[in-house]
């Protein structure tokens, strides 16, 4: 959330800021509410009647419209990336990784073969061309000419290209189901 939007956030809300608080450090320990209790500066000198003390905070009608309203916006903000959006970015965070030479050479190692696994899978997007040789390659061998071992290879090649690529409709009204 941007801090241009803030002020209208705690206006909407009407949170205090120990609330708000709450909140963010509750989305930011991954949901954890006793976590995002004390991170929020909340205390309980009754440790028997903690989980009282954490309902209570996390029950309040302001704070789960907050909640509710968080999670809205996060779900628009994962939309906003493509599934290319995300190989790009993880092609480069372990290309990164694998140039960096503090860590040690087996990570680096294993930075590389993450990074090389990302490129294949990214490739027929970002460069056309390779998807359409590599179905001009399928094209011009006759099944015949296939052993069970390359059969099996491109069968599991295609499989995975259709599974980045998402559901495919088969005109039958079976979205996303797979044809075997």
């Amino acid at each position: 959330m941007s801090d241009d939007l803030e002020p209208d956030y705690i206006e909407q809300t009407g949170l205090t800021d120990k609330q708000r608080a709450y909140v963010d450090a509750f989305f930011k320990n991954k949901f954890d509410k006793k976590a995002a209790f004390f991170e929020a500066g909340y205390t309980c000198s009754n440790l028997d009647r903690l989980h009282v003390r954490i309902s209570k905070i996390h029950n309040n009608e302001l704070v789960r419209k907050a909640i509710d309203l968080r999670r809205v916006e996060n779900q628009a903000e994962l939309h906003r990336f493509s599934p290319l959006d995300v190989m790009c970015q993880n092609l480069d965070y372990w290309f990164n990784r694998a140039l960096d030479k503090t860590l040690e050479e087996g990570d680096r190692n294993r930075a590389r073969a993450e990074a090389q696994a990302v490129a294949v899978q990214a490739a027929p997007y970002v460069h056309p061309r390779l998807q359409a040789i590599a179905l001009k390659t399928i094209a011009e061998k006759d099944l015949n000419d296939y052993t069970d071992d390359e059969l099996d290879i491109t069968i599991a090649r295609i499989e995975q290209a259709l599974q980045i690529a998402g559901p495919v409709e088969t005109g039958e009204g079976s979205a996303g189901k797979k044809a075997h």
